[in-house]
Order: C-alpha cells, then structure tokens, then sequence
C-alpha cells in the first residue's frame, strides 16, 4: 500500500498478474466502498473498455453470499458491498490484478452515426479477413432488448478498406447508457481477437 498525505485515503497500487511490475489500476477508499482508477501506466496502457471488463469479472468472481454494487463510468468503477472495506478491497484487487491491455482491433467506432441517436456503429476493416468476423460478432453477448445487427460483404473495398458493420441498437431510455454497451461489445471483440 502506498500512503498519501496524512489524513487522505490509503491508494492500494494493483500489479498485476500478465507482466512484471505493471500496475495498470489502484484503488482508494470511497466513503463506504471503494473507487478503482487507473494509475498513469494504467491511463496509457489499458484499453478503454477497462471498466466494463472489471465490473464482468467482478459479477462473475465474488462470493455469492455476497452483495457488490458496481458503478461503471469511462475513467472509475465505484464499488460497495455489505462485506468490510479490508474483504472489499481483497476481492477487488484480485479481480483487478487480472486486467492487462489487449491489442488493437480492426473494429472502429463510427462516431458520426452514434451521435444523438439510441444507436451506434462500427466499421469492419478490410486488412483483418483472417479474423472469423461472422463467428465473433454472431457469439457477442447483451443485455435484453439490446440487438447488434453484423453486415459484412466481400468484393471491392469500401470506404477505406471496410468489409462491413455492426450496428448496436438499444431500446430509447434504456437503463444501460450506449457507452457502457458500446465498451461491452468492444471489450467482447478485443478478447475474441486477442486469443
């Protein structure tokens, strides 16, 4: 643990466990629950779907008799649970420690088509036809309601190389903001390339 100034929070450096002495995240006490941030290497290195990635694993990790309230936004996670603060931040850095930057993929967000919209799209570049596209798209996982619809073509390139889309639809006001949703289905794609 790394103290800060007297009377200030105790930040908990994570390392983690995929490369020597990288610690990508920390985490620091927040009232009765904790918030986890990237550290500088972290703001760097990390993809941007870091948060929806820990908030998966922490669904998936913690005890069962226990009760975690998980808030996602683009740069923290906020967590509280009914366990203490010491069992709290275990469970949390051992999730945490998991993460590791995944490479690029040839998936980009169609920023235009997305604004002001429930909807957003990616495009599908050209130069990544090893990659199974139809498979991965096909096996991404959503919440209900939420549909992604996959158009890939073969022949001439298209706008800059591109062989298709997927298109993220969500219901209006759904309860799940379209960048969280957008980082789920991106953070599903990376994973899916990275293996």
């Amino acid at each position: 643990m790394d103290a800060l100034v007297a009377g200030q929070p105790t930040v908990t450096t994570v390392h983690s466990v995929h490369g020597r002495n990288a610690a990508y995240l920390e985490i620091v006490p927040n009232g009765a629950g904790i918030r986890v941030r990237p550290t500088d290497l972290g703001k760097r290195a990390l993809n941007h779907f870091w948060p929806v990635w820990l908030r998966q694993l922490l669904l998936e990790q913690s005890k069962p008799e226990r009760v975690y309230a998980i808030e996602v936004s683009n740069n923290h996670v906020l967590v509280t649970s009914d366990a203490s603060l010491d069992a709290m931040i275990g469970t949390v850095h051992h999730v945490a420690a998991q993460l590791q930057p995944l490479k690029k993929t040839p998936f980009e967000r169609d920023f235009i088509y997305a604004s002001g919209s429930s909807n957003l799209r990616w495009w599908v570049k050209e130069w990544s036809r090893t990659i199974p596209w139809a498979l991965i798209l096909d096996n991404i996982q959503l919440p209900q309601r939420v549909r992604l619809h996959v158009a890939l073509w073969d022949g001439a390139p298209y706008r800059g190389g591109v062989v298709g889309s997927a298109t993220l639809e969500r219901p209006q006001h759904y309860h799940v903001p379209l960048n969280q949703l957008a980082m789920l289905v991106e953070l599903q794609v990376a994973q899916a390339c990275h293996h």
